[in-house]
């Protein structure tokens, strides 16, 4: 058991004296459960979730559901809030050794932002990024996650710091920018991974880049992505160049390595 992800699941089990059933990582962890051993409790990273959803009514069955390891797109956020079991995002790393704040995602007590779990308390450094106090740290732990904070236990993360794009001076989120193409991509590439990177520009410094997993469009259907986005994405925000990558590199789970990714992409 290499990851923190996976002790957080052990520790969880053993506090609350749950059987534990493990799998090999897959975007299909619940493949080969039959039914009548589906979890009550069960941890996803969105890429499984999107899966998942395939068969709603078999997710449907697990009691409590937590989310985690990455953003949730917009189009994931819609599929779960119409769903009859409890669903939460979660936030937290291996610094702070489990999770501080949960979001409930459906239900009447649905709600918009993280709220931090007790004796957790947040606020934003210099760089606008999230600031964590939490009981199991001695010092803040200060993480590379760009947010909005709302109260002392209340936020919201717009973004990675350190994907951060300058270009032409303006600095953009690619996150934000993900949020928005979220409902053409769905509609233009569905079931494709996407992410928004900076390019190297000789006269903006980075272009902010649409890079796309799978085979290149062909020609007309390129030109019909590249005149929604424009009206979908005005100003800078939009993506100047579109660039195909035939596989993603990601992490045991499944988690897009987005600057390796970068690698890959024809220069």
């Amino acid at each position: 058991m290499d990851f923190v992800s996976g002790k957080m699941m052990m520790a969880l089990a053993l506090v609350n004296n749950l059987q534990l059933i493990a799998v090999e990582p897959s975007t299909r962890p619940l493949e080969n459960i039959p039914d009548e051993l589906l979890p009550h409790f069960a941890a996803f990273v969105p890429n499984q979730v999107d899966q998942l959803l395939l068969d709603p009514a078999r997710s449907a069955q697990i009691s409590t559901v937590i989310i985690g390891g990455a953003a949730l797109p917009p189009t994931l956020r819609h599929k779960i809030s119409e769903l009859p079991n409890a669903w939460y995002a979660t936030y937290g790393m291996t610094e702070t050794l489990t999770h501080i704040a949960l979001q409930r995602l459906n239900g009447p007590d649905r709600q918009s932002r993280f709220h931090c779990l007790p004796d957790i308390y947040v606020r934003l450094d210099d760089r606008e990024c999230l600031v964590i106090s939490t009981p199991l740290s001695a010092t803040p732990v200060f993480t590379h996650d760009v947010a909005c904070v709302y109260s002392p236990t209340e936020f919201e993360i717009l973004g990675r710091w350190d994907n951060v794009i300058n270009s032409g001076g303006v600095k953009v989120t690619p996150e934000m920018v993900e949020e928005k193409l979220a409902p053409l991509m769905e509609a233009r590439l569905p079931g494709r991974s996407y992410f928004v990177a900076g390019i190297e520009h000789a006269t903006l410094g980075q272009a902010v880049s649409l890079i796309v997993e799978g085979e290149p469009l062909p020609n007309e259907m390129m030109t019909e992505l590249e005149q929604e986005l424009r009206l979908r994405v005005p100003g800078l925000d939009r993506p100047r160049q579109i660039h195909f990558v035939p596989s993603f590199v990601r992490t045991p789970a499944l988690k897009i390595k987005r600057g390796e990714t970068l690698k890959k992409v024809a220069r």
